[in-house]
C-alpha cells in the first residue's frame, strides 16, 4: 500500500510540475538589429499579480527580464538597458520582450516563466506557462548593410510543442500502468494470504 501511496503522490508531483502552455520560436537576424520576442498567453493580467522571468541559457545563467508583482528587477550586465518588456501587451495577455542592438553573442536559447493572476484565497496562480525562444544572430560582413532592421521570426515550434505533451502523456500513462501493476499484485498476495490463513484454520 505504501508503493501505491507513493506512486499517487509521484504522478500528482509530476502533473504539478508540467506548465499550462509550453511554445518555441524561432528568431534569425543580422548584428546590431532589434528583436522582439513574441508570445500570446491569450490571458489577461493583473501587473501586481505577475511574475515575468526570462533567462539567456549560459555557464552560468544570464537574467534577460525579471518581473515581480509588476516592479522590474536588474537584469544580467549583457542584457542591461537592452531588453524591455511592454507592460500595456502584458496587461492584455501578450508577451513583447523587445531586445535591442543584438550581437552575435546573444544566439542562443532564451527561456521564460509567466506565473500571472495569483488568488490569495486558493494560494495558487490562475496562470502558469513558459515559452522557449531561440536565436541566431548572424556577424555583418565588412561593408554590409548597418541599417536597423526587424529581427525575422522563423518558425513556430508545434513540433516541440506536441513533443513535450506526448513526453508527458507517456509518462502518465507509464506511471499509471505501474499503479495498476503494483495493486493487482497486492490484491493477489493478499489473497493468497487469505487462502493459506483458511487452510491453515481448517487443518486445526
Amino acid at each position: 500500500m505504501n508503493w501505491v501511496l507513493l506512486l499517487v503522490d509521484l504522478t500528482f508531483s509530476i502533473c504539478g510540475m508540467f506548465p499550462v502552455e509550453i511554445s518555441q520560436v524561432f528568431y534569425q537576424t543580422e548584428e546590431n538589429n532589434n528583436v522582439t520576442f513574441e508570445w500570446d498567453t491569450q490571458t489577461k493580467s493583473d501587473l501586481s499579480l505577475t511574475n515575468l522571468v526570462c533567462f539567456f541559457h549560459s555557464e552560468p545563467l544570464k537574467v534577460v527580464y525579471h518581473m515581480v508583482n509588476g516592479a522590474e528587477y536588474p537584469q544580467s550586465e549583457q542584457f542591461d538597458g537592452r531588453a524591455q518588456v511592454d507592460r500595456d501587451a502584458l496587461i492584455e495577455g501578450q508577451i513583447r520582450l523587445h531586445l535591442s542592438t543584438v550581437t552575435a553573442e546573444d544566439s542562443g536559447n532564451y527561456w521564460c516563466d509567466l506565473a500571472a493572476n495569483y488568488d490569495k484565497n486558493k494560494r495558487r496562480w490562475g496562470l502558469e506557462a513558459s515559452a522557449n525562444f531561440v536565436l541566431n544572430v548572424q556577424q555583418i560582413n565588412d561593408g554590409g548593410d548597418s541599417e536597423t532592421k526587424p529581427g525575422l521570426k522563423m518558425t513556430t515550434g508545434r513540433a516541440q510543442e506536441q513533443e513535450d505533451s506526448g513526453h508527458f502523456i507517456t509518462t502518465i500513462v507509464a506511471l499509471f500502468l505501474v499503479l495498476v501493476v503494483v495493486v493487482c499484485f497486492g490484491l493477489i498476495v493478499s489473497g493468497h494470504h487469505r487462502i493459506l490463513a483458511a487452510r491453515i484454520c481448517g487443518d486445526k
